[in-house]
């Protein structure tokens, strides 16, 4: 283990190396070029010392990167396009410095065409490793004429906040900015990325990185509250931090449930400060917000306290998203084989005023279902890590203001697909651990967002 240490060590000077190649073969190539005329033909001396040094340093460079290749924070297949050019660059270099010096066998080498060409295509590969290599470390993209015409990409402008959803146009556009350049599709530093909200589930090295419900449980949140000197502190390596606003629409974000990508920013009922926030973001006036803000069309009556008591006196974990009119989210209780068939009966009660509910691992059968499709005013169902097949899918259709569905780890198949088509409010279904691949989801409305498919 401390030999890998001493490794990953001497691995992380390849920054430091992969420069002098560049600036030195660069260098003998500008000076060979100034060298064909008149004026400039003394240069011609510097050419093969310029090689020299540059194919020395390319060597160190390559085994320096290829050491670091170890620490398997980067794209496998990135990282193997980028070492082999490395590693072309440095063989070429070396040609060229003894075709330079006339040391070299071969009537074809020792022509005068041979060192331009030979520059010329180590010229040719620098740019292509640089490239692979700038991928590498900020994320595909980065090196792209993209940049001379987004104008630094402008925020779309919007007429108020329930344009807005809250994972896709709020946490993802924070995390991609502050953390985005070390943990991308092409760094995965600790083997993390936050390039999509499923690569954010799935974790790091260290598991999961944020826990639904208990944000300083989470080390998302945890890592950037570290103080700046602590070794884990994020973000790290001198990167700007999180803003006061920015850590606490984190907090707020996975407190909620850290799941609400699907889900309207105002529906999620914020606090005024995670409010101003988001105004601020998306420039709005604060006044735009309060009046774009007014009670839902939902219609509900009134929840008496002493009836949500007595469900939460029984396990039953319930959450108010708003309290004009009362719209709860609801989880039940127990993770092993209750009667959920009668807790669900017992909602009933409150049926018009469930907004979200999470009923993930309560052994919920296709038969449940039945009961859910009276709660007409879902918007989030979670049915993950229960025995639903696509029978159960196909009576979702009832449930028309349905906009999330969470059927992760179910036994659906492809063949629920037309089913999730037919809720007409849904925007985004989450199908990782199910038999549903990434070809099977083709043929769907792309208004329709299937997250996870294998």
């Amino acid at each position: 283990m401390a030999l890998l240490d001493i490794g990953l060590f001497f691995g992380r000077f390849h920054p430091l190396f992969v420069h002098l190649p560049i600036g030195f073969l660069l260098l003998a190539i500008l000076f060979s070029l100034l060298s064909c005329f008149r004026k400039f033909r003394a240069l011609r001396i510097a050419v093969p010392i310029s090689l020299l040094i540059g194919s020395v340093s390319a060597a160190f460079a390559s085994i320096t990167g290829y050491v670091l290749s170890f620490s398997g924070d980067y794209d496998a297949g990135v990282m193997d396009n980028h070492m082999w050019a490395g590693i072309f660059t440095t063989i070429l270099s070396f040609l060229a410095y003894f075709i330079c010096i006339k040391r070299i066998p071969g009537s074809f080498l020792r022509h005068k065409k041979a060192l331009p060409g030979a520059l010329i295509i180590i010229f040719i590969f620098i740019s292509i490793t640089g490239h692979l290599g700038g991928t590498l470390t900020h994320g595909a993209g980065y090196l792209s004429t993209a940049v001379l015409f987004d104008d630094q990409k402008e925020k779309e402008k919007i007429a108020d906040l329930n344009e807005v959803y809250v994972f896709d146009g709020i946490v993802h556009p924070i995390l991609i900015e502050k953390c985005g350049s070390c943990h991308n599709a092409s760094k995965k530093k600790g083997k993390l990325s936050v390039e999509s909200y499923q690569a954010l589930a799935e974790g790091g090295r260290n598991g999961v990185v944020f826990k639904p419900g208990s944000p300083f449980e989470s080390e998302l949140l945890k890592r950037v509250l570290l103080n700046p000197k602590h070794k884990k502190y994020m973000p790290a390596d001198g990167h700007t931090p999180l803003t006061a606003a920015e850590t606490a629409i984190i907090k707020w974000w996975i407190e909620k449930g850290a799941a609400v990508d699907d889900v309207k920013f105002l529906a999620a009922n914020p606090p005024e400060e995670i409010k101003r926030y988001a105004a601020s973001w998306f420039n709005i006036d604060l006044d735009e917000v309060a009046e774009n803000n007014e009670a839902t069309n939902i219609q509900a009556p009134p929840v008496l306290k002493n009836v949500l008591q007595r469900f939460k006196d029984t396990g039953f974990v319930i959450k108010y998203l708003n309290y004009n009119p009362d719209l709860l989210d609801v989880t039940l209780p127990g993770q092993n084989k209750e009667n959920v068939s009668g807790k669900l009966k017992a909602l009933l009660v409150v049926k018009h005023n469930i907004l979200w509910l999470n009923v993930a691992g309560t052994h919920l059968s296709d038969d449940d279902i039945d009961i859910i499709n009276q709660f007409k005013n879902l918007e989030r169902l979670r049915l993950d890590n229960n025995p639903i097949t696509d029978k159960g899918i196909a009576k979702l259709r009832g449930l028309t203001g349905l906009q999330a569905l969470n059927i992760y780890g179910t036994s659906v198949t492809k063949n629920c697909l037309p089913s999730l088509r037919k809720i007409p409010g849904l925007r985004t279904a989450y199908v990782w651990k199910t038999q549903i691949m990434k070809k099977d989801i083709l043929p769907l409305d792309p208004t329709l967002k299937i997250i996870g498919a294998n």
